[in-house]
């Protein structure tokens, strides 16, 4: 099985993430094919289920909601996020 597609650049790590809206549980469900499959309980409305996701990854990986950026897609299931590459260890465990 292949790891996290990641891609170091300007001092962060940048990957993508396939959100499932309106899961049972919010969770980081693994990788496939290299992208970060995320599931949060927050319904896409508002911007809340992009939050959630924030909030879980930046608890997962033990970064301030701040650090975690949503490059691309912020409106679509598929995301590009960057966090800084200090976290570059923590995300490649996911």
């Amino acid at each position: 099985m292949a790891g996290l597609a990641i891609d170091e650049r300007d001092r962060r790590a940048h990957f993508a993430v396939r959100l499932v809206p309106r899961a049972s549980r919010s969770a980081v469900a693994g990788v496939r094919e290299g992208v970060l499959q995320v599931h949060v309980t927050a319904a896409p409305v508002n911007g809340a289920a992009n939050r959630a996701l924030i909030e879980l990854l930046g608890k997962t990986l033990h970064l301030g909601t701040t650090a975690i950026r949503i490059e691309s897609g912020a409106t679509s299931a598929r995301k590009r996020l960057s966090v800084p590459g200090a976290a570059l260890e923590r995300l490649r465990h996911l």
